[in-house]
């Protein structure tokens, strides 16, 4: 609704005004006029006087009504004309919203396929959904020399050993032994392991082993400064039967200007973790 509704609503309110100033005047004109008839008409035709009494008085029962029924109205009109403006007013505010919505899609989109031109040209492949079987974790085993989980999931469930462990993108560790309803999980925090990694920003390589804690240690003497601060440590294809692409942890500068390797599985474990179905699956 714009300056045409405005007006209509106006020239209502204005009529309504008019009309109900000039109501008493009319009303007294009227009578007067009828008085004056009446009292003609009981001096000319006394015969006809009754007939005109009840004429006149059934016209203006007449008549008040419809006034009536207008002045029942008008304040009805008024309250339709305000909710159509409310209404007209919200469906701006949801055109503007929906606009910039739109407007976040639109960058969206467009983040999405800067993303993608930024994987390629940096060779990153894209992380990629495998077939995998979700299992419960029943039980723990950590300490300085070994850190395992085991699971309530086992042949009869379609798992077999060395196939990898997931949790979201996080790589858990691998199946080192398997029974017909169980499994034991070799976790990415034990010192038995030995994972290829990726700097995600960096694109430097090295080979981490888990320390029965959260740190990772480099395999090689290497300095862990090679890696940038704040970086995930990625899985690589090279030498493993990891997926690519999952993080096996992070790179965080210490206040003595070292940089530490946490391993990105964190404690408490989580309750369920995903087993790739097929280990062939995995080497990309």
């Amino acid at each position: 609704m714009g300056p045409s509704s405005d007006w209509m609503l106006s020239l209502a309110k204005g009529s309504l005004h008019a009309l109900k100033s000039a109501i008493p005047f009319a009303g007294a004109g009227t009578t007067f006029i009828v008085s004056l008839c009446l009292f003609t008409l009981s001096i000319t035709q006394p015969t006809h006087l009754s007939f005109v009494r009840t004429l006149v008085l059934d016209t203006s029962l007449s008549f008040e009504r419809t006034l009536k029924e207008l002045f029942e109205f008008a304040p009805t009109l008024h309250r339709d004309f305000l909710d159509m403006r409310r209404a007209a007013a919200t469906h701006r505010q949801l055109e503007d919203e929906n606009a910039r919505l739109k407007g976040w899609q639109d960058q969206a989109r467009i983040l999405a396929r800067e993303n993608t031109l930024l994987r390629q040209q940096l060779n990153l492949s894209m992380l990629t959904t495998l077939p995998h079987l979700t299992a419960r974790v029943i039980g723990q085993q950590r300490g300085e020399a070994h850190n395992r989980l085991l699971l309530a999931a086992g042949y009869d469930q379609g798992v077999a050993e060395e196939i990898p462990v997931v949790s979201g993108r996080i790589l858990v560790g691998h199946i080192a032994k398997c029974g017909n309803s169980s499994a034991m999980v070799v976790t990415t925090k034990d010192p038995s392991v030995r994972i290829p990694v990726v700097g995600e920003h960096s694109g430097k390589r090295s080979v981490v082993t888990g320390t029965g804690g959260a740190r990772l240690s480099l395999v090689h003497a290497q300095d862990t400064k090679t890696f940038t601060p704040g970086e995930f440590l990625l899985t690589t294809t090279e030498g493993a039967f990891y997926p690519p692409d999952y993080i096996v942890g992070r790179v965080v500068a210490q206040k003595d200007g070292t940089h530490a390797l946490m391993c990105a599985l964190e404690e408490p474990m989580p309750p369920y973790v995903s087993i790739l179905k097929h280990a062939e699956a995995s080497h990309g």
